[in-house]
């Protein structure tokens, strides 16, 4: 069985009108395909009926599976299809993402393990009894200092970036409780494991520190792919036969305007 993943997965904030080279979104603040993430699920829903259609005319055996992949973005999702099970009879399955050059490519792409980072602290007024409380967003910022420094000794194929997502509610109230997101990549899934445990030490620095407690909760983990050169072959040599694009007036003069 040959499987086509057909990605629908969008990110917060990204909403945006078909055929505008200018940022104008449908609904503002709305989530949005970024990165050319639009083409995804649409162009494999495609490729999926012709390459069945071209199956049953030639008379060949197997079969075309089309898999509708969600939380791309955000969670990986298919780390959670493969533990349920989804693709137990799929032999292979072929992606694809949109590129400035019509290649196919054997790169490895980066292993990754996304945290939530937490603080638990006590809540008091801001003014009247500071002294009484300690602060979950102290805890917070002394934690993402401790990372950013980390950045100069990690590999340069590492990546580590963030977002806060709870930073307490009033700057008059001492926060008791704080999050942030933290995804850390590399080449591999064994370095990437050496970041979080460097991850983990920061955490209980930082609540040390403050007269905190830290929690981190791994939300997904996904390893580096396995490239599959025999199988590379195969596809070069179709898209030599198929060639690339081609591109009219009309794409040119829309492209220029992005």
């Amino acid at each position: 069985m040959v499987a086509l993943l057909a990605e629908y997965d969008a990110l917060p904030g990204l909403s945006q009108a078909a055929g505008q080279p200018r940022r104008q979104a449908v609904s503002e603040g709305s989530p949005g395909h970024g990165c050319g993430h639009n083409l995804l699920g649409t162009a494999s829903v495609a490729a999926a009926i012709a390459a069945n259609r071209d199956r049953v005319a030639r008379k060949l055996p197997g079969t075309i599976q089309l898999f509708g992949t969600p939380a791309e973005e955000i969670l990986f999702g298919k780390t959670f299809m493969i533990r349920d099970g989804a693709f137990k009879r799929t032999d292979v399955a072929l992606a694809w993402h949109p590129d400035d050059q019509t290649r196919v490519t054997n790169r490895t792409r980066l292993a990754a393990t996304a945290v939530n980072v937490e603080f638990f602290g006590k809540s008091s007024h801001a003014a009247a009894s500071p002294w009484l409380g300690r602060s979950a967003l102290d805890a917070l910022v002394l934690f993402d200092h401790a990372m950013a420094l980390m950045r100069e000794h990690i590999k340069p194929t590492a990546r580590i970036h963030r977002v806060i997502r709870d930073g307490g509610v009033a700057p008059n109230i001492i926060p008791d409780h704080t999050l942030g997101e933290y995804w850390m990549r590399d080449a591999t899934g064994e370095s990437v494991n050496e970041m979080l445990e460097r991850l983990k030490k920061a955490a209980e620095g930082a609540a040390l520190g403050t007269e905190t407690r830290a929690k981190v909760t791994v939300t997904f983990s996904v390893r580096e792919p396995v490239p599959n050169d025999a199988l590379n072959a195969v596809l070069q040599r179709e898209l030599d036969r198929v060639g690339p694009p081609k591109f009219d007036d009309v794409d040119q003069k829309f492209a220029r305007a992005m």
